[in-house]
């Protein structure tokens, strides 16, 4: 081991925080190689202090069999909060190389209910956090396949989602502006257990091309766009909610005991008119 990759080691061991930031300076695939390249130990601490998009696209940019060999160096609570910001087919292949026990646990955690947000959330929204720059903002913006109005903050404490800023303050402002120096929308995310019913009746979707969503602990997960919005609502009105079926149930008894009644009615009716023949 030569004196340039013992200092780059010993960097990460002691400063996870500040090193996660200078991964996130680097594209995605540079950062990828790079943590490929170092023991797992270190690397799991530098995925855990990033922004969870830069920790969503760097697990996806993982080989799946290294992506598991990191997570399993991290509390599950965290392997939780960062397999949902990857996208379900990526997530399938990392599961895949996971202990099977973890596997099941983390799948059973990782379900949603159609009829809630999160079954529809997109992992794939720009999120950065507060002590983050524009310059920084600008670099996700370009990488980012998605066309938002905001960017999603997250605390750099403690990870926690903070508000949005919109696009156009981001592209406004000067360069190396700290993102909590601007305009921020700091209205409630939405939950991950909400109902897509109530999501619809929002009023920001007038301004937001994305809802961002939150779990439990307010950790941000993504954001729900119009568009996904549009196709849960159309598959639920297609398929009863479960409450739905019990209504469901008693109508049709309801309707049965009916035609039963009248069924029995008829025949009552039809015998008594009957003629009745003299010998």
């Amino acid at each position: 081991m030569n004196k340039d990759t013992e200092l780059s080691l010993a960097y990460l061991g002691h400063a996870p925080q500040s090193a996660a930031r200078v991964l996130q300076g680097l594209d995605v695939a540079s950062a990828a190689d790079y943590l490929e390249s170092v023991p797992a130990r270190l690397a799991a601490p530098v995925l855990d202090n990033m922004s969870s998009w830069h920790a969503g696209r760097l697990l996806e940019a993982l080989p799946p069999s290294r992506a598991a060999m990191v997570l399993r160096q991290l509390p599950f609570t965290a392997v939780t909060n960062m397999v949902r910001l990857t996208r379900r087919e990526r997530r399938a292949e990392i599961l895949e190389e996971l202990p099977r026990r973890m596997a099941k646990r983390l799948r059973s955690a990782l379900i949603y209910p159609r009829h809630q947000a999160g079954a529809w959330l997109d992992p794939e929204v720009p999120v950065m956090r507060t002590n983050d720059s524009t310059d920084d903002a600008l670099a996700v913006l370009r990488a980012s396949r998605r066309n938002v109005s905001h960017v999603f903050l997250e605390s750099h404490v403690d990870g926690t989602y903070t508000g949005a800023v919109p696009v156009c303050e981001v592209l406004s402002a000067g360069p190396e502006v700290n993102l909590d120096q601007l305009r921020i929308d700091a209205s409630e995310a939405v939950s991950n257990r909400a109902s897509l019913s109530s999501v619809s009746a929002d009023g920001r979707w007038s301004e937001f091309l994305y809802l961002p969503i939150t779990g439990r602990r307010r950790n941000l997960l993504g954001g729900l766009s119009r568009a996904a919005l549009r196709e849960g609502l159309h598959e639920q009105a297609l398929v009863p909610e479960p409450g739905d079926w019990m209504v469901l149930r008693k109508i049709v008894a309801a309707l049965l005991v009916t035609c039963s009644g009248i069924l029995r009615a008829s025949i009552r009716s039809s015998h008594s008119q009957r003629p009745v023949l003299r010998g």
